[in-house]
C-alpha cells in the first residue's frame, strides 16, 4: 500500500507539472497573440498614415504646378509686352 501511495504521490506531483507548464505555454501564446495584434495594428496605422501622406505630397504638387502655370503665363506676359 505504501508503494501505492508513494505511486500515486508521484502522479500527482508530476500532474501538477504539466498543468503549470500548460498554464505557462497558454500566458507565452496569449502574450505572442498580442504582440502579433499590436505589430498589426501599428502596421495599418502606417499603411494609412503613408496613403494620407501620398495624397498631401499630389495634392502639394498639383498646387505647386498651377503656381508655375500661373508664374510662366505672367512671365510670358511680361516679356512679350514689355
Amino acid at each position: 500500500m505504501h508503494e501505492g501511495a508513494k505511486y500515486r504521490a508521484e502522479l500527482q506531483d508530476r500532474r501538477q507539472e504539466l498543468i503549470d507548464q500548460m498554464t505557462r505555454f497558454e500566458g507565452f501564446v496569449h502574450d505572442n497573440e498580442s504582440k502579433r495584434r499590436r505589430a498589426l495594428n501599428k502596421y495599418f496605422q502606417e499603411l494609412r498614415l503613408n496613403e494620407r501622406r501620398q495624397l498631401e505630397e499630389r495634392r502639394v504638387l498639383n498646387a505647386l504646378d498651377k503656381v508655375k502655370d500661373v508664374y510662366a503665363l505672367s512671365r510670358n506676359f511680361l516679356f512679350r509686352y514689355l
